[in-house]
């Protein structure tokens, strides 16, 4: 088996006939069908069904199919993380993270962050996006680890990690309160238009979190009482559970609570949390297991939809086995 000619079987499967796999392939169509020819005659069976028209794999030809594609790609990771060796790691690396989240996963992670990279000093800054990007940018950090609403800024490179709903959070004796769910699945939708007499706590407005509910309430074309804006999200939830107000917040402070109550939004856009460098920064392992660290967290206990880049993949298969499957 000729390693380097794997891609050559999997072209002519895909493509479905050798004239348009040649093209693909920049090779002969002469040269190929040698190939293939060869090929069947040292494993002894036939691996496509031939017709004028197509090229169609034989139950032989499926095995070997899958059997080349894992070998590519154990290939490519293999060569991905000999690659990462060669990138130091750090003795000391310096993160933005949000005062709300943020602070919540780093206490729940570090520990075993530590306990893996013992002689890296993780150096923690607070700020909102706008001031951590603007820090980032400047030098000022290595990374951020924050939400973003899908455009990368300037000099700036993303890794997704999640997204998130946006939900509404209320006085749980509201009238129009009839469920006793925090599971989002089972929340119930509201109309926003039934709260128009109620009156609305803002975020910041210089948070990523205000300009996706301002997003939601032109499309709803809602224009609601509001309230002081509030930069914390444990503030608002208290002022909500005094009972004179209601917010909408990410789906991630979602948590069993007797005086909260929660509805999802019709036409909600959604919170992304992302890993953020400078355009050209190479992850080192430890920061790759960092990221891993907050990507099992949230898989584990909160309802959101992982981002399964290659790159986040790739991290996956590094350090654990979070399940890529029926997630976003």
């Amino acid at each position: 088996m000729n390693l380097d000619q794997l891609p050559y079987i999997l072209a002519i499967a895909s493509a479905g006939n050798l004239s348009a796999a040649s093209r693909k392939l920049g090779v002969t169509q002469q040269a190929l069908s040698k190939y293939l020819s060869e090929l069947e005659s040292e494993i002894g069976l036939e691996l496509f069904f031939r017709n004028k028209r197509c090229y169609l794999p034989t139950p032989a030809g499926h095995l070997y199919l899958q059997t080349a594609q894992q070998i590519l790609d154990l290939r490519r990771h293999t060569a991905k993380s000999l690659a990462n060796l060669n990138i130091r790691t750090p003795e000391r690396f310096r993160l933005g993270i949000s005062p709300n989240r943020g602070v919540i996963a780093m206490a729940q992670i570090y520990p075993a962050f530590d306990r893996r990279y013992p002689g890296v000093s993780l150096d923690l800054s607070e700020g909102y996006a706008n001031q951590l990007t603007e820090w980032l940018q400047q030098g000022q950090l290595d990374a951020v680890m924050s939400t973003y609403t899908g455009t990368s800024p300037a000099g700036c490179q993303v890794l997704p990690i999640h997204s998130e709903e946006l939900v509404l959070a209320v006085p749980a004796f509201h009238p129009l309160v009839k469920h006793n769910s925090v599971r989002l699945e089972e929340l119930p939708f509201a109309e926003l238009s039934d709260f128009s007499d109620t009156i609305f706590i803002q975020p910041r407005p210089s948070s990523n979190l205000h300009g996706l509910v301002q997003t939601l309430f032109d499309r709803e074309n809602f224009h609601p009482q509001t309230a002081a804006a509030l930069p914390n999200m444990h503030l608002q939830l208290a002022m909500v559970r005094g009972g004179t107000r209601v917010a909408i917040l990410p789906s991630y402070y979602v948590r069993p609570d007797p005086d909260i109550a929660y509805f999802r939004l019709h036409n909600s856009p959604l919170l992304t949390l992302m890993f953020m460098t400078r355009i050209g920064y190479q992850y080192p392992e430890a920061v790759r297991y960092l990221i891993w660290l907050v990507l099992s967290m949230k898989y584990k206990e909160y309802p959101m939809g992982i981002q399964w880049s290659e790159p986040l993949k790739e991290i996956n298969r590094e350090f654990g086995r979070v399940d890529e499957g029926g997630l976003a």
